[in-house]
């Protein structure tokens, strides 16, 4: 019985692993020759100012790799951020709330402070990933065939913004 049971995860999880992305890549089309910004306020409006993500992600912390599972919630308007993450054995690894300036780590296991500042890392992560996504006025632009990008500076480098697709989406966000 304890075997045909073991068969039976194996099989779920193997399949689960085989199953295809639940989302595609934005199709690259010509871009007309509109006004750049126009591409930016478009997407602007209809970005939510609070949502919440699943997801999956492998961390690369200090030269260490770890992969985990986790929920953000990120508040744009008032800046705010809740994240957790536990590994795939459903262990909590971390729980970190933050704002525009500072994180706090609610709870962190103790073996990550031997590398370093988890909580700033992840923070600083967060906030250049869903804090500010649209290019401020000071940010140059320029056109490809299939993109329009906007490039700014951010703390010490840029940020670079990648519009593409019929309806001008972020299909990439670089520092």
């Amino acid at each position: 019985m304890m075997r045909n049971s073991w068969a039976g995860i194996f099989l779920l999880l193997f399949t689960i692993g085989c199953g295809s992305v639940p989302f595609h890549e934005t199709a690259l089309v010509p871009l007309g020759s509109g006004d750049p910004r126009d591409v930016v306020e478009r997407f602007r409006a209809g970005i939510p100012d609070s949502f919440e993500l699943l997801n999956t992600v492998v961390f690369e912390y200090n030269g260490r790799k770890f992969a985990a599972i986790g929920t953000i919630r990120i508040n744009r308007a008032d800046r705010v951020f809740k994240v957790a993450g536990m590994n795939p054995m459903g262990i909590k690894l971390f729980e970190l709330s933050g704002d525009q300036n500072s994180v706090t780590s609610n709870y962190s296991i103790s073996d990550f402070s031997k590398y370093g500042d988890l909580a700033s890392a992840v923070g600083n992560d967060i906030r250049r990933i869903y804090f500010d996504l649209v290019p401020g006025p000071e940010a140059r632009s320029w056109k490809r065939k299939y993109t329009q990008i906007f490039r700014q500076p951010s703390d010490s480098g840029y940020l670079e913004y990648v519009f593409a697709g019929r309806d001008g989406d972020l299909i990439e966000k670089r520092y």
